[in-house]
């Protein structure tokens, strides 16, 4: 339920309809730290000091939806940021387990939902994307049955 929003060293990361906002214990105020249009939050995660978020990027909806489209990134430590995944699709929940990204997504053509999953390096950055028939990939079961009921 709670997937917007992120706990770590003493901040609340949250992302609002505008981007991705954190406060400090024992603030009211909300610090803006990446301006970018979501339409749906329930992706923040964290792997290491990288914070990964969904979002929109106008210029990669191959569909024309204005949903969230793309995968973001914010490094707690330097302040990096920026675009990690562009997708084709509509995306929702992100996890990461075991070093590795999945990516919720939900077909354009009848909404049926799939995942996808990505290595990473130590540094957060995707190393490869991992084969959906393999048996280490723990959302295998579960795209395999969203396909079979659409």
């Amino acid at each position: 339920y709670n997937r917007g929003i992120y706990f770590k060293d003493g901040y609340t990361y949250r992302q609002f309809a505008d981007g991705l906002y954190r406060r400090g214990t024992g603030s009211d105020e909300w610090e803006l730290l990446f301006e970018n249009p979501m339409n749906y939050g329930p992706g923040l995660t964290c792997y290491g000091d990288r914070l990964y978020f969904t979002g929109y990027q106008e210029e990669a909806d191959v569909q024309g939806s204005g949903w969230n489209n793309t995968v973001f990134y914010y490094d707690l430590d330097t302040g990096e940021q920026g675009a990690l995944l562009p997708v084709e699709s509509l995306v929702g929940v992100l996890s990461v387990y075991k070093d590795c990204l999945y990516v919720q997504n939900f077909a354009v053509d009848g909404g049926y939902q799939f995942y996808d999953g990505y290595r990473l390096d130590r540094d957060g950055n995707i190393l490869e994307k991992l084969d959906h028939e393999g048996e280490d990939f723990i959302c295998r079961e579960q795209k395999e049955y969203g396909l079979a009921e659409y």
